[in-house]
Formats: structure tokens, C-alpha cells, sequence
């Protein structure tokens, strides 16, 4: 006797969005949440498990939250979580950003889901 899976039966991924607002008044915090949602609509396969907000955090200091430490990073250590956010510079500034952020990712083997792209661990 063989048991076939049916297309239900597929694990789902579980996605962790994350959006990053350095300061009040400037992006507003709408628009990344709603990217971060059709994000997890685009890929069926997906599961949003929350979105977590760092306010009044630069770029550069993502990784030394308490969010980050103690909500963010443990949940990455399961192979089967994902990072969501609206677009890379969200997550971390290319020009100041802490490499702590992209060595966690590294580490953890945690694909980044942006809208339109699944940036996988190099």
C-alpha cells in the first residue's frame, strides 16, 4: 500500500515579515505591511506568522534589538521560517548596514522574501 500526498498535505513555509521604520514622519508604516501581506498571498505555499515592527531603528542597528534577538532570530533558527520584508533596504541601509544582520541570515540558511523575489542564502 502507498500513501500519496495530496497537494494539501505539502508543508507550508512559514513567513516572519519584518518592517523597519527609522523614524517617525517619513515612510509610513502602512505600505510595507501591505507588501509584506501580498507577499505572503503571491506564494500560496506561504504562512504569515506575524509582522513585527522596529520603529525609530536605523539600518544599522537592526541586529541589536530586543525584537531581533529575542522574537526575530529564534524563530530564523527553524529551516522552515522566512524573512518578509518590503524591499531589502528595509531590513538593512546598504550603505551603513551591520553586518551581524546578513551573518544571522547566513547562519541560518533564512531565504529573504521581497515583492516579486526570493533572495536565497549565498
Amino acid at each position: 500500500m502507498s500513501i500519496t500526498k495530496s497537494p494539501q498535505d505539502k508543508p507550508s513555509t512559514n513567513l516572519l515579515g519584518l518592517v523597519r521604520i527609522s523614524t517617525e514622519g517619513r515612510a509610513g508604516i502602512d505600505r510595507p505591511v501591505e507588501d509584506i501581506n501580498r507577499i505572503a498571498q503571491a506564494y500560496p505555499e506561504t504562512k504569515l506568522l506575524d509582522i513585527v515592527h522596529l520603529k525609530g531603528v536605523g539600518g544599522s542597528d537592526v541586529a541589536k534589538t530586543r525584537e531581533w534577538q529575542d522574537s526575530i532570530l529564534p524563530l530564523l533558527e527553524d529551516a522552515n521560517t522566512h524573512l518578509a520584508v518590503s524591499s531589502i533596504d528595509r531590513l538593512l541601509r546598504p550603505d551603513t548596514f551591520d553586518v551581524s544582520v546578513l551573518a544571522d541570515l547566513l547562519r541560518t540558511q533564512t531565504k529573504l522574501y521581497t515583492p516579486g523575489n526570493i533572495h536565497e542564502p549565498a
